[in-house]
């Protein structure tokens, strides 16, 4: 009689997680890393400026290593939204905000080349959002190029040929 209720439950929990990403980016502490606006949902202070200096670092060496590409970051994403409910996958792009969302473990590993190295793969599905989603060959193409770019980065990058390896090893 009432089976209708979990899937309601369901739709509500969406809805609900949708709105609280929308709104996040109006109620958290603004941080400004190089033109790009951080937005920083963690309520643990020493966290929190982890957070600041490792995004800050991080597109600091993007800014430093790929100028060009640095650019493009800046006009495709609208921001960087760090939040807890970002576990799984540790970075996303939100089409809907355009906000490039990372995980706290993420954001605050004290690894600045994993963090540069996801806002550029991620800005890279924010530069392709005009293209349809489609099918599931579409999607592996499109992260193909997105993998394909942060490969790019990364030989750019002194010291990271073996992470560039990895990723290429990925891409077989």
């Amino acid at each position: 009689m009432f089976r209708w209720i979990p899937e309601w439950l369901a739709a509500l929990r969406v809805r609900l997680m949708f709105l609280l990403v929308r709104l996040l980016p109006l109620v958290t502490p603004k941080h400004n890393a190089l033109g790009i606006r951080t937005y920083l949902a963690i309520a643990d202070e020493t966290l929190l400026a982890r957070a600041k200096e490792q995004i800050s670092l991080s597109i600091g060496l993007l800014a430093h290593y790929e100028p060009r590409r640095y650019a493009r970051v800046k006009s495709d994403l609208r921001g960087i939204l760090v939040h807890p409910f970002s576990t799984r996958p540790r970075a996303r792009y939100n089409r809907s905000t355009r906000l490039c969302e990372l995980s706290p473990s993420l954001a605050t590993s004290g690894d600045i080349v994993a963090i540069a190295s996801s806002i550029v793969h991620e800005a890279v599905h924010a530069r392709l959002r005009r293209l349809p989603i489609g099918d599931a060959e579409r999607r592996v193409r499109v992260e193909h190029v997105c993998i394909s770019e942060q490969i790019a980065f990364l030989d750019r990058l002194p010291g990271t040929a073996h992470r560039a390896d990895n990723l290429r090893m990925v891409l077989v």
